[in-house]
């Protein structure tokens, strides 16, 4: 899928991916924007903040509830991306004129 990047080699039901920004790089305000546009759509994804080498991402887990719903699941997931690409950048992003370090948003 264009603009994700599964981070590791996932070998359990955990999958960590990342949203990835026109510029190619992992994109904190589209990570978070793409959190909320998943839960609008029923799904819960968990956002993690960057952390030493590891960059914004969210985590997915797959069990075999969840098995016959992959289609649905990669569908909503690229309805959530076009959305948030849509919201244009979040505040939390360094490159939107009014960040501020240590700001978080509440939305």
């Amino acid at each position: 899928m264009d603009g994700v990047r599964v981070l590791g080699e996932p070998t359990a039901g955990l999958v960590a991916f990342t949203a990835t920004g026109p510029n190619g790089t992992p994109d904190v305000g589209l990570v978070l924007h793409v959190a909320d546009e998943m839960r609008a759509r029923s799904w819960y994804l968990q956002p993690q903040l960057s952390y030493e080498d590891l960059p914004p991402h969210l985590h997915l887990t797959l069990t075999p509830a969840t098995r016959d719903r992959v289609p649905e699941l990669l569908a909503d997931l690229a309805a959530s991306l076009d959305a948030a690409r849509a919201l244009g950048p979040s505040p939390s992003t360094p490159a939107c004129p009014n960040w501020r370090p240590g700001w978080i948003p509440t939305h």
